[in-house]
């Protein structure tokens, strides 16, 4: 969980009994009980079955799989829980597996709150510009990531999500309405970071 959420009452419950209920699954996503575009929001998940750091669980024995690999999220990763359920859906085999979405199970009777920014609050407009240029960070960073995974498996990720972004000079910025603007900025920021790093 992240530490801003709150899981409604039931939801440990609910999941666990989800998890035990279906071997197939490796982990399992609550919903949004609150936010702007809850609705919209919770819907995606439940289509998708996508896991959101507000609150997720992952079975045991994935978890001494992951431990056994020694698989490490990259230090810096904007993405992490992305990431974590795109190795889900692969069953840790990205080299030879498409995306499996039934490995994650989707609970509408889970769900977590939290407190959503207000247009009232000065200090929320800044909060929210800076997680938009994440948001638009952690896209472009799981874009330098899927190649190598897709070629070589868990071998290819790095250290530092850093050292992937001299390859940032490839990526192309998306028409995304007004969220352009924060991916561009995003997008500069990774190319200026790759260029050190080259240096």
């Amino acid at each position: 969980m992240d530490g801003d959420a709150r899981a409604v009452r039931g939801s440990f419950s609910v999941m666990a009994h989800a998890m035990r209920d279906d071997s197939h699954t490796h982990s399992c996503a609550a919903v949004p009980a609150s936010g702007r575009n809850v609705a919209r929001d919770r819907q995606k998940i439940l289509d998708n079955r996508e896991l959101v750091a507000n609150l997720y669980a992952l079975r045991g024995s994935f978890v001494d799989r992951l431990r056994a690999l020694s698989v490490r999220i990259p230090l810096k990763l904007e993405g992490d829980d992305g990431l974590i359920g795109a190795l889900v859906k692969w069953d840790l085999v990205p080299e030879r597996q498409g995306f499996d979405i039934r490995r994650i199970v989707a609970c509408a009777d889970a769900a977590f709150e939290f407190e959503p920014f207000s247009p009232t609050r000065p200090s929320d407009w800044k909060a929210y510009w800076k997680r938009a240029v994440r948001y638009g960070r952690r896209r472009m960073e799981f874009q330098l990531l899927h190649p190598g995974l897709k070629a070589r498996g868990l071998a290819s990720l790095p250290i530092d999500i850093t050292e992937l972004y001299p390859q940032a000079a490839s990526l192309r910025l998306q028409w995304e309405g007004v969220y352009t603007l924060t991916n561009l900025i995003a997008l500069r920021q990774m190319r200026k970071l790759g260029r050190l790093r080259k240096h």
